[in-house]
């Protein structure tokens, strides 16, 4: 059903989250946070002046550039996460006023904070520079948090980027409008919002936060079974499309990849200058390995095009501290990934060469070994 934007719209405009000056105000204070961290402030910020949490004549800074884009500003966009402050790249305890910084930058030449602190601004900089010129390939590039990345866009560049940051909430509100939005990363999606609202003749008028809050007031927040959703869908898009990036792969090489993989959950891999999970590289082949077919039932389903649609399921779930190794998935047709989800299952014995589950009454011996 075709949305009533119009409907939508005047019901927006009588219950509005904020008044025109309260919107006026946000951009005093957004055009202050910019004066302050110019380019030109930014290359001679001390590391003391940058982090959330420092602590100065006894009590916590709250005048730096990690509280005032987190805190001071939310109304313009919320980034607070499960990252916490690790998403700033360096950090210090609030406790032990010790420092720390994200131990990735090493391969970047970061051996202590001060170096990875000089690295951040350069990336915060560069942020700014390829935001002004809209190069969204060299923002891809940036090794920053998406969402601290996202954040830094909108504060300097109001009317070119969203201030909706949480790419799950990106991903509810494109569906909700009925975007199709492809395999694309976030800046593609959040530029899909912005081309949305300047598409009507009331909406290009507005600012983009008021833009999120009609979003927002119209269709609130996705909940978390529609997280998951999202996630899992954007998963299985990662997966297909690094399947369709390497097909001239051999089966052998992609073997001697999977046996080499070594635990990191976390890690992300380049594949034709696209970033993507490692977990969905890892899945990706092993789909293709196993055949795509169910390692229960031996099918899988066909789609339109012609192509097996196959799915990838945890053995020990993640939230069980369940490693993301190939020995740890299972390749399952949908009916048999959800009976595993959701159904009465035991593990009877697991190794490296192969598992034997009991689900539902019924027991499966599943080989594992490549």
């Amino acid at each position: 059903m075709k949305l009533n934007l119009t409907t939508q719209i005047t019901e927006f405009n009588k219950n509005r989250i904020l008044k025109k000056d309260e919107y006026e105000s946000l951009e005093i204070l957004r055009k202050k946070f910019v004066e302050d961290y110019s380019e030109e402030n930014l290359k001679n910020l001390k590391l003391d002046d940058y982090v959330e949490g420092k602590r100065q004549d006894g009590k916590i800074n709250k005048n730096t550039f990690c509280n005032r884009i987190e805190n001071e500003t939310i109304e313009m966009g919320n980034i607070h996460g499960v990252a916490g402050v690790r998403k700033f790249g360096v950090w210090v305890d609030v406790k032990t006023q010790k420092y720390f910084w994200q131990k990735g930058f090493k391969k970047f030449g970061t051996n202590n904070q001060d170096e990875a602190f000089n690295f951040i601004k350069n990336q915060i900089i560069m942020t700014i520079r390829h935001g002004k010129e809209k190069d969204i390939n060299k923002l891809k590039e940036i090794i920053l948090s998406p969402m601290f990345k996202g954040k830094i866009l909108f504060m300097y560049f109001p009317k070119e980027y969203i201030n909706i940051f949480d790419e799950n909430w990106v991903n509810y509100y494109l569906e909700k409008l009925e975007i199709n939005y492809s395999n694309e990363g976030i800046l593609e999606k959040r530029e899909h919002l912005l081309n949305h609202k300047l598409k009507n003749d009331i909406m290009k008028n507005w600012s983009n936060i008021e833009f999120a809050d009609f979003l927002y007031l119209n269709f609130g927040k996705p909940n978390q079974e529609e997280f998951e959703t999202f996630s899992e869908l954007k998963d299985m898009k990662e997966q297909e499309e690094i399947l369709n990036k390497t097909k001239d792969v051999t089966r052998q090489e992609m073997i001697k990849y999977l046996k080499n993989l070594s635990p990191s959950p976390n890690e992300r891999v380049v594949i034709n200058n696209r970033t993507y999970k490692r977990i969905n590289k890892a899945i990706a082949w092993l789909k293709k390995v196993r055949g795509f077919e169910c390692q229960f039932c031996g099918y899988s389903i066909q789609k339109k095009n012609g192509e097996p649609y196959i799915e990838g399921a945890h053995i020990i779930p993640k939230s069980k501290k369940g490693s993301e190794l190939p020995e740890n998935i299972l390749i399952l047709c949908p009916n048999h990934h959800k009976e595993f989800d959701l159904g009465n299952r035991e593990i009877i014995k697991k190794s490296e060469k192969e598992v034997i589950i009991k689900l539902n009454n019924r027991e499966y011996k599943v080989g594992l070994e490549l």
